[in-house]
């Protein structure tokens, strides 16, 4: 699930040129993996099982957006929005051979950092995968 998740994000040119990401640039990051975490703007991913048995397994997604800019926190939360908040089969992709089919927004917040002038987006969503 961790491969089909960058594989979706990082397919979409349009966020990928929010983010400054090119060939050779990595900005969409594993929450484990090693990165520079001044190189403004990144998305930092985690996913962990939610409910697994049966035909559906279900995950919890985390994102967190990292940017200096306002502006662009917002044009990439939205970018973010339109790839994986959608409903049951409307906009499904398959990655890996394993069709993600449901994927819901469940929570969200801002954090800004005085000190660093950083603002954090996180987003959870909730996924369904069969």
């Amino acid at each position: 699930m961790i491969q089909a998740i960058y594989k979706h994000l990082s397919s979409d040119s349009e966020l990928k040129s929010l983010l400054g990401m090119t060939d050779n640039v990595f900005k969409i990051h594993y929450i484990n993996s090693q990165f520079d975490k001044n190189d403004y703007p990144y998305i930092v991913y985690q996913v962990s099982p939610y409910l697994a048995g049966g035909l559906i397994d279900q995950y919890r997604l985390e994102l967190r957006i990292c940017v200096k800019d306002e502006f662009l926190l917002e044009s990439i939360t939205k970018k973010v929005m339109d790839l994986l908040h959608f409903r049951p089969y409307s906009k499904s992709f398959k990655v890996s051979n394993r069709i993600i089919y449901h994927s819901k927004h469940s929570g969200t917040g801002v954090i800004y950092d005085e000190e660093l002038k950083v603002f954090e987006q996180v987003l959870n969503f909730i996924l369904k995968v069969q």
